[in-house]
C-alpha cells in the first residue's frame, strides 16, 4: 500500500484493509502451527515383514490402510534390505513420501544388548548411515532400535551388568547416527521408570540414563484403558519435558496377549480410539509428547471394530 491508495480509499477503509490483512497474517501463521504440530505428533506403525518393499501389490495394499489410518511414521524392520537391496528401500521410503509418511529404520533383537554381540546392531546403524549418503533424496527420519535386555536370561542374575551393556550399545548407536543426520530412536518398557542402575553415579531410573541418550523413545505402554497408558507414561513424559526429548506412546493390538489388558484385541478399534483420544487430550501440551504408535500393521488391520 503506498500513499496514494490511502489518498484514493480514504483514512477508514484503509485501516480496515489493513487490520484485515493482518488478520489474515495470523491466520496463516496459526494453521501453520497447527500443521507443524499434527506433523509433530503423527502416528507411527511398526511394520515387521520386509516383503512390502518388494511387493507391489502388497506396498499398495498397505499404504492404502496406513493413509486411510493417518499414519504419518512407519517403524519399518529392513535388517536384510539395507544391507542387501537398497534400491527396494530406497523405492519403498519415496512411496511413503509420497504419502507425507516418514519411514524409520527398524532393526531389533535382545541379543544385541550384550557387548560380544553390539557390532551386529552398530553394522545396521553404518549400513543405514551408508543408504543416507546413496540416496540422499530418500531418507529415513532416522534408525529405531527395538533391543529389549529384560528377555535375556543374563537379565535375572546380571541386570545391573546387562543394562550398563546395552546404554554402551545405544552411544555406540547415536555416535554413528548423529553425523550421518538420523535420528536415533529406541523402544522401552513403561516399566525402566521403576528401574534403579548405577552408571557413572547415583543409581538412577534407567528410562531416563536412555532418554539422555537418544533422539526419542517409544514407550511400550502396553495397557487397554486410557487410565493406565496416561500413569505409566507420566514419568517418561515429564522427563522428556525436562530434557527436552521426544516421548511416543506405544499401544499393542495383537492378540493371545497374556494378560488380555495388554492388548486392545479384545476391546476393539472403537474402544482403542477412545481411549487415546484420552491419552492425547491428556499430553499434547507437553513439548515431549510425540503421538501414539500401534503395534503392529498386521494386527491393526485385522483388529475388530
Amino acid at each position: 500500500m503506498n500513499i496514494w491508495c490511502y489518498a484514493y480509499m480514504g483514512r477508514s477503509k484503509f485501516k480496515r484493509i489493513i487490520k484485515m490483512l493482518r488478520f489474515l497474517q495470523i491466520g496463516f501463521f496459526l494453521l501453520g502451527c497447527l500443521a507443524m504440530a499434527a506433523q509433530a505428533n503423527a502416528r507411527g506403525l511398526w511394520l515387521w515383514d520386509q516383503t512390502f518393499a518388494t511387493d507391489p501389490a502388497q506396498m499398495q495394499v498397505f499404504f492404502n490402510f496406513a493413509s486411510s489410518k493417518k499414519i504419518g511414521v512407519i517403524y519399518f524392520e529392513c535388517e536384510a534390505l539395507v544391507q542387501k537391496n537398497q534400491p527396494a528401500l530406497r523405492d519403498f521410503v519415496v512411496a511413503a513420501k509420497a504419502r507425507s509418511m516418514e519411514v524409520d529404520f527398524l532393526f531389533g533383537d535382545p541379543s544385541w544388548a550384550l557387548t560380544a554381540n553390539h557390532s551386529i546392531a552398530t553394522n545396521l546403524a553404518k549400513a543405514a548411515a551408508a543408504y543416507n549418503k546413496a540416496y540422499p533424496a530418500a531418507r529415513p527420519r532416522g534408525v529405531h532400535y527395538d533391543v529389549e535386555p529384560y528377555s535375556l536370561r543374563e537379565w535375572k542374575t546380571q541386570e545391573s551388568s546387562v543394562a550398563n551393556q546395552y546404554l554402551d550399545l545405544i552411544e555406540k548407536l547415536k555416535a554413528i547416527a548423529t553425523p550421518a543426520s538420523l535420528q536415533l530412536t529406541m523402544d522401552i518398557p513403561f516399566w525402566f521408570d521403576g528401574e534403579s542402575i548405577t552408571r557413572s553415579g547415583p543409581k538412577r531410573p534407567l528410562n531416563q540414563l536412555v532418554q539422555d541418550r537418544v533422539d526419542r523413545v517409544v514407550l511400550m505402554d502396553y495397557r487397554d484403558t486410557a487410565d493406565l497408558i496416561i500413569q505409566f507414561a507420566a514419568a517418561e513424559i515429564a522427563y522428556g519435558d525436562q530434557i527436552k526429548k521426544k516421548v511416543a506412546i506405544g499401544v499393542e493390538t495383537q492378540c493371545e496377549q497374556q494378560p488380555a489388558y495388554i492388548s486392545f484385541c479384545d476391546k476393539g478399534n472403537a474402544a482403542m480410539e477412545a481411549a487415546l483420544a484420552t491419552v492425547q487430550s491428556r499430553f499434547a501440551s507437553h513439548p515431549a509428547y510425540d503421538g501414539i504408535s500401534i503395534h503392529h500393521y498386521g494386527s491393526y488391520l485385522t483388529l475388530k471394530p
